[in-house]
């Protein structure tokens, strides 16, 4: 979605919307190249620090038009998920492969973003006041060059399985 001076993409996602003040997620459902490790163990957690991680796939995705972790094999994320996934859920951003093109600063916010220990993991709060993510026009700009090179190619087989990523298909 394009905010009110349609300058701005807007992320959003209410397929799960949940008021986390009156109660503790612990549902294990979601996307599977989205969802967090903590997700996974069934048990109680903190939805802003899953909001978290969630905003580290995506900025991967807009970085590299694929997903980090990969995408499953269709089984979802409950008990019967893809077990290989679940394992490179785990293991957080040392399970991902970062191209030789991404920025120093990025991979630094990413792997803030991408960390297994949600304790340890960066807020979304955090993230937006990061120095790559408020860098100066030259980081916009080399966004911007990523993405036209991306719009240029043919988006990889994998994403077909889960969804796309709207405009860089």
């Amino acid at each position: 979605m394009l905010d009110a001076s349609g300058e701005r993409v807007m992320i959003t996602d209410f397929g799960f919307a949940k008021n986390f003040w009156e109660s503790t997620p612990k549902t294990c459902l979601g996307t599977a190249a989205y969802v967090a490790p903590e997700v996974l163990e069934l048990k109680p957690y903190d939805g802003t620090k899953v909001d978290a991680w969630a905003c580290g796939v995506i900025l991967y995705a807009m970085l590299e038009g694929d997903y980090p972790f990969g995408v499953g094999d269709g089984k979802g994320v409950g008990r019967k998920g893809d077990k290989q996934l679940h394992e490179r859920l785990r293991r957080g951003w040392a399970a991902v492969e970062f191209p030789r093109h991404f920025q120093r600063g990025a991979i630094a916010l990413l792997k803030r973003l991408l960390t297994a220990d949600p304790a340890v993991r960066v807020s979304c709060q955090e993230a937006l006041m990061d120095e790559w993510f408020q860098g100066d026009a030259a980081v916009a700009s080399a966004v911007a060059s990523d993405l036209r090179k991306l719009r240029g190619q043919s988006p990889p087989s994998a994403r077909k399985s889960e969804g796309s990523f709207g405009a860089l298909d």
